[in-house]
């Protein structure tokens, strides 16, 4: 995975967790601890994107068998 910049990072991490109201201190954070985080979150994000595309196949094999 390439490194993104700091706030590259910061944005994706803000943009997932903002609305969850779970957002870390930025200042007691290294570099690498936010790298680090982003990476799980970015992870966890495709995940879910991932099975969220499978969901509409899914639904979509079903329709057409009916």
């Amino acid at each position: 995975m390439d490194k993104p910049s700091i706030d590259e990072m910061w944005n994706f991490i803000e943009k997932i967790l903002l609305p969850y109201d779970d957002m870390p201190d930025k200042t007691k954070l290294s570099d690498d601890q936010v790298f680090e985080l982003y990476s799980m979150i970015k992870e966890a994000d495709e995940i879910f994107r991932m099975l969220a595309q499978i969901s509409i196949l899914k639904k979509a094999i079903n329709g057409m068998m009916k």
